[in-house]
This record gives C-alpha cells, structure tokens and sequence, in this order.
C-alpha cells in the first residue's frame, strides 16, 4: 500500500485573504497492494485498518469544509450512511499538535459499513474532502499542509493505530503529506517604461528587476506564449511594445509594458572650407553648406585630425553649425557630427560630414641686406 494525495484547485491559485482559497482532497493508492479498511463502530467487526487524513489549521486561520460532499458525521459510534450519505467522520482536536494549531482528522468511512477496499496501481478513493482555507489580513504566503495515513486496527472506535506504510522496508512514506506554498499576487515586476535605441544600435536583452523569489516572463504580446528576455530589432525607426511579468510559485503578476522606441538617425548636412594657410595662423570660418535634420533639438559636435583621419579628437565648446579653428600649425581635418536629442534626453547621432582640410605652409619674410634703407 502507497497512500497520496490527490489536490485539485477550485478557483484562483493565488493567495487570497478575503474570499479564501478553495481545494479537492482524494486519496490515492499507487501502491501494488490494495488498501482495505472500514468505519469506525460500535462492535468489534469495525475494529479494522483505517485511511486517515489530518490537516493542521495555524492560528488565525479560517477553515471551512462544509463544502465536502455528504459533510461528516462526528459520532465515532455511527455506523449509518445518512442522507446525503456521509463518506468521512471528523474529529476535531484544538490545540494541537500545539496551543497554535488545530487539527482536523477525517477517517474513511467507504461506502457502507463492511470492509471496504482502495485498490492500488493509482486508484482514486472517489470521496473528495473540500475546504477552504482564509489566512489572516496582510498574509503574503503560507504553506497548506495536508497528510494521509494507513493505520493499523486498535479498536473498534480508534483511529490511532500505526502507520503501516511506516513498517515496509524500506519505508514509503515520503510521499503520504501534499504540501503547497500558496502566494499573493506579486505587483509588476519594475522596468523601464520606455528604452529608446538609435537606428542600426547593436541591442541586447531587455531587463526587468523581479521580487525576491520572483522569476520573470516575458511576452512579444498579452496573452502569448512566455519567452526569454527579448532581444529588440533596430533595423528600422518605430515602436514595439513588450510585456513582462513576474511569478512566484503558480501565481502571475499583471504585466508591464516596455515600449522600445528605435529612434531615427539625423542627417549630417554638410560643411565647407578647403584652404591653405601660412603656418600657426586662424583660418577662414568652416562653413554649414547644409544643416543637419532629425528628431528634437539639434546640435552638433565637430572633430579633428591631425593625423590623415586614423584618429579624431572632440573639439571641446564647438557645438554651432559653423566653427571657426584657432591658429592651427599642421595639417588638419574638421568633420562635423548632428546630434538630435528629444524630451527625454535620448539621442541620436548622424554620420560625420566629408572632412574638410586645412593644410599649412611655411610663409618666411626674407629680407635683402643690400637694399638701402631710407632713414636718414
């Protein structure tokens, strides 16, 4: 004989501290070995092997099993089906297995009082216990607990008998208690609403930040298939929205959304002011032929080289359309680089303009020793 339990959930499986959480009991026998039994009674042919459920009620907690098919009798001396025909006789015993405990014990009466038999090889007793079960206000989880047992005969009106599982070799007992966290509905889990990207952005995985203990899932549209953490496309400009939510246990949050919004890139315009300069002189203004176009607020960023363009340097304050270099002693590169920015700060850049050059030369004022002066 291997005595389980069988636990069904009559409506929501999350947590709730107002209308209670509702469940199915039925004993199951996955044993090879039938598991014969009878009610308890009032003469000696009730002194038989008995199937006992016991459930420990915290302190606190509502519990309600009037919903069981047929209810219960409570005489221990009762051989009677009843009307509704009553499958299980309770007991009830406060303060135990301590003062914060109290323990509900349901003992299979079968289908009438002769012996009865629960046939193994998976076969369900057919008698379901229904309770539901309201913890106290601001609970988040707690742990419903439920054991079945197969207890020797120790009288006609005892049900206290030894667990016989207990005395196979080696013991099948781990499986006689059905125990199940029962959670809240976590809130959703935190995000940032809105992710922005530039077109063409390498992207990686959206983050969301679950509760402790909370795994996510996350969801290409409401009410879809869970998927890993998407990786957002941003081949083209637009909006696409994702969901994620978080679990703990069988309960799911509601979801958040996460809008990525691929933002398109500007233009660079275009510059101009090719020139040759004497060496350690001010060049002429470099010049905006074509302003840069996008998104929000424009502003640019301009760069040089020194070296032919294998190596750019920020020009720090230059951010106008036009930039007018200092005294410049070498040949150098400017480029000029768009920046559009919208509300929320994000930005986007442009590809650089075509360079423009500025080379120097040496400008040497030689003069001629021989020419009289014409100071007098």
């Amino acid at each position: 004989v291997d005595l389980t339990l069988q636990k069904t959930t009559i409506g929501d499986a999350c947590l709730d501290e107002v209308n209670g959480n509702t469940y199915e009991l039925k004993v199951v026998n996955m044993g090879a070995v039938s598991a014969t039994y009878r009610r308890t009674g009032n003469n000696s042919s009730n002194n038989k092997n008995r199937i006992v459920v016991i459930k420990d009620i915290p302190s606190g907690y509502t519990y309600n099993d009037s919903d069981t098919p047929g209810g219960f009798y409570t005489d221990l001396n009762n051989t009677n089906n009843g009307s509704p025909a009553r499958r299980w006789t309770k007991v009830v015993q406060p303060n135990t297995p301590s003062s914060e405990f109290t323990r509900y014990i349901y003992i299979a009466r079968g289908a009438s009082n002769s012996d009865q038999t629960l046939d193994g090889f998976g076969t369900i007793m057919p008698y379901p216990i229904r309770y539901t079960i309201t913890p106290p206000s601001s609970t988040s989880s707690y742990t419903d607990q439920t054991k079945v047992e197969y207890r020797a005969a120790n009288g006609n009106t005892a049900y206290n008998g030894a667990n016989i599982e207990s005395s196979y070799s080696p013991p099948n007992t781990a499986n006689n208690t059905n125990s199940e966290e029962i959670n809240t509905i976590s809130s959703p889990p935190t995000v940032d609403d809105t992710v922005y990207y530039c077109q063409g952005d390498d992207a990686g995985p959206l983050e969301a930040t679950a509760s402790s203990g909370n795994t996510l899932n996350w969801y290409l549209n409401p009410g879809g298939i869970a998927v890993t953490a998407p990786t957002p496309f941003t081949d083209s400009p637009g909006t696409t929205t994702y969901y994620v939510s978080q679990t703990n246990g069988g309960c799911e949050s509601d979801l958040a959304e996460v809008d990525v919004i691929v933002l398109e890139n500007p233009t660079s315009g275009s510059i101009s002011g090719d020139q040759e300069i004497c060496n350690n002189t001010i060049p002429n203004e470099i010049s905006s032929t074509a302003l840069g176009n996008g998104f929000g607020t424009i502003s640019y960023r301009w760069e040089q080289s020194e070296d032919n363009g294998n190596s750019w340097q920020t020009i720090s304050g230059a951010t106008q359309e036009d930039y007018t270099p200092g005294a410049i002693k070498r040949d150098t590169l400017f480029r000029r680089i768009t920046i559009a920015t919208n509300t929320d700060g994000a930005s986007c850049e442009s590809t650089a303009t075509t360079a423009v050059e500025i080379t120097t030369k040496r400008c040497l004022l030689i003069t001629n020793p021989r020419i009289p002066s014409s100071a007098k």
